[in-house]
């Protein structure tokens, strides 16, 4: 076995199936994000993407696509706005991230959202994360139904909130892939806002993540596709989405609605006609990337786990990162954490735009 590094851009047809049947062997390599697709698109707009591929001979058993980072270290495709990230390649496949690093002349890889699974990647991880799904394989009748019997009544909430918008505002219809650009303006604005409220980082503020939306809105095929999902009552815009969908999963990824249907639950009620809708258009998965949002809690069928870390040839690069980690870690979780967490959030702002 021998690693070999090719510029995204330059992957064959031949390596692009021998991908995809790689996104066979395990369900949640199904997600979009491991689509080879998406990894050409960012590569459109980010001149740093590589994939490692290795190879027996002339066939490919696996591929790890990243960014190339400061010549020698490197990240995660897309990393501050992908959602899970990992390594292509069957399960059962023995590998070595080490050998990956030195054949691609790298000293470090970070990640953020790795499947616990990838034991090459995770053994080097720091911390396990929860990363929630919704099941809809057998019908969003069935998943709403198992949703009642753990205890959950958000979907029950959310079709009575339906009915009130509807009386209120007027006939509820959900388009479940829009070419509305008013829709995705409106996506943008509001989206933008939220981030502002919540003192996060505005990811609509890097001008590479507007232009991949841009490419991805335009993307339409039966392995991968964009899709911009709008929730309207009578004319008005209540509910706005964007994700990439791969053959039969959505990943969930720009979510946002319109402040002035606040009273109406408005996020909630627009997954819930998304979840209804989903099996028809050949959907049975939708993953809501990590996190511990409520509505994730409320949502979700059930988690796998996901880790963060940093493989590394240097041991210094990987205790300071290690070390990071905890220290960021623990201002989130500390009752005391306004002032340090804001005072972290501006160090990690500027280390991030350090990569951009």
């Amino acid at each position: 076995m021998n690693w070999k590094t090719v510029a995204a851009q330059d992957l064959t047809s031949a390596e692009f199936s021998t991908w995809r049947r790689l996104q066979e062997t395990a369900p949640f390599l199904a997600n979009p994000f491991f689509s080879p697709m998406f990894v050409q698109t960012v590569a459109a707009v980010k001149d740093n993407v590589e994939v490692a591929v290795l190879k027996v001979g002339s066939r490919a058993m696996a591929y790890l696509p990243f960014e190339r980072q400061g010549g020698h270290a490197a990240g995660p495709v897309a990393g501050c706005v992908a959602e899970i990230q990992g390594a292509i390649v069957d399960p059962a496949t023995a590998w070595d991230m080490l050998d990956c690093l030195q054949c691609a002349d790298l000293h470090s890889w970070d990640y953020q959202c790795v499947p616990q699974w990838q034991k090459p990647l995770t053994r080097w991880s720091f911390c396990e994360r929860e990363f929630p799904f919704i099941d809809l394989s057998q019908g969003f009748d069935v998943y709403s139904q198992q949703r009642k019997a753990a205890g959950s009544s958000q979907i029950t909430q959310a079709q009575r909130k339906a009915r009130k918008l509807e009386r209120e505002v007027g006939p509820c219809r959900l388009e479940l892939n829009s070419l509305d650009d008013a829709a995705f303006d409106a996506l943008r604005e509001w989206k933008s806002a939220q981030y502002r409220r919540t003192k996060t980082r505005d990811m609509f503020q890097l001008s590479w993540v507007i232009e991949l939306l841009q490419r991805l809105r335009t993307i339409e095929s039966p392995d991968f596709a964009g899709m911009l999902s709008v929730l309207y009552a009578g004319d008005a815009i209540v509910a706005v989405h964007f994700g990439i969908r791969s053959r039969n999963v959505l990943a969930w990824w720009f979510p946002t609605y319109n402040p002035q249907f606040e009273k109406y639950s408005p996020g909630a009620v627009f997954l819930t006609q998304l979840c209804e809708a989903a099996p028809e258009a050949g959907l049975v998965r939708i993953d809501l990337g990590q996190g511990e949002e409520r509505y994730k809690q409320s949502f979700k069928s059930s988690d796998i786990l996901v880790t963060e870390g940093c493989v590394s040839r240097r041991p210094l690069k990987r205790l300071l990162r290690k070390s990071w980690m905890q220290t960021r870690d623990w201002v989130n979780n500390s009752p005391q954490c306004g002032k340090p967490l804001r005072a972290m959030r501006h160090i990690h702002r500027w280390m991030q735009s350090q990569k951009q």
